[in-house]
């Protein structure tokens, strides 16, 4: 597994990152770990939510894909992509994503969305497609008719 701890900033309109996230084609098993910093809302008298999960929108779908609601530790929470949610050519391109926030008695609070873009590889396994051509090959045959 691969983690990768990322700051945001959460206002009204936007939920922004320190840093944007943008993976490959075929990556796998990436933990963004995100810190909540956010101290307009308390759940249960504190300001870490209990629990919280993510409504993610994949490019070139209208298929919605909701996460599991996991248990928020220290503000972390934890965003995860595997191998076979990025893997084939339909799944590159902008990703919508939005968080929702539970206190105890599953009461909600919905974060303005954030982005992560998925990009096609140069090559995989060895073979250049997609955005490379390939310079410097060529062949040319001379044929002689007599």
């Amino acid at each position: 597994m691969i983690e990768r701890d990322i700051k945001t900033k959460i206002t009204e309109q936007n939920f922004s990152l320190d840093s944007n996230i943008i993976l490959f084609k075929g990556d796998g098993r990436i933990d963004f770990r995100l810190t909540i910093e956010d101290k307009r809302y308390k759940y249960n008298n504190v300001y870490t939510p209990t629990y919280y999960n993510f409504t993610i929108i994949p490019p070139n779908s209208k298929e919605v894909l909701n996460t599991e609601k996991n248990i928020c530790n220290n503000n972390v929470l934890v965003l995860s992509f595997t191998k076979d949610m990025i893997d084939e050519f339909e799944e590159v391109g902008i990703y919508y994503i939005q968080t929702h926030l539970y206190d105890n008695d599953n009461n909600c609070v919905t974060l303005p969305p954030f982005n992560i873009e998925v990009k096609d590889c140069v090559a995989e396994n060895g073979d250049i497609y997609g955005i490379v051509g390939k310079v410097g090959i060529g062949a040319v045959d001379i044929c002689s008719i007599s």
